[in-house]
């Protein structure tokens, strides 16, 4: 079976959370200085809705990425815009996973 995008769930959050505190400290794609805690990922996590999704890639029913829509700013002008977050575990990197979720995003 190949990798599945589907809409992240509140069981997801510790893979979510793992994966974000890999690119945290070993990468420069994050603006975060620490890890969120897993209370600050829930509260982040209900934040979204359907309009600004939370999705998660999975292999072998593993969660191994994620991406999320967010608000850009609450001026008008920017009604239309959205913020794109992606983040893929280091190991399953280059499989595509990146790419199915922003598709995902685009529907």
């Amino acid at each position: 079976m190949g990798i599945v995008v589907r809409n992240a769930v509140v069981g997801d959050l510790e893979d979510i959370n793992r994966i974000y505190r890999h690119a945290v400290l070993h990468t420069t794609s994050s603006f975060d200085i620490e890890p969120p805690s897993m209370d600050d990922r829930y509260r982040w996590f209900l934040s979204h809705s359907n309009r600004y999704p939370v999705l998660v890639a999975t292999y072998n029913k593993g969660v191994i990425g994620w991406g999320s829509l967010s608000q850009f700013a609450a001026r008008p002008g920017y009604r239309f815009t959205v913020e794109d977050s992606l983040y893929i575990d280091p190991v399953y990197q280059r499989m595509g996973a990146g790419t199915l979720i922003l598709h995902r995003c685009e529907a």
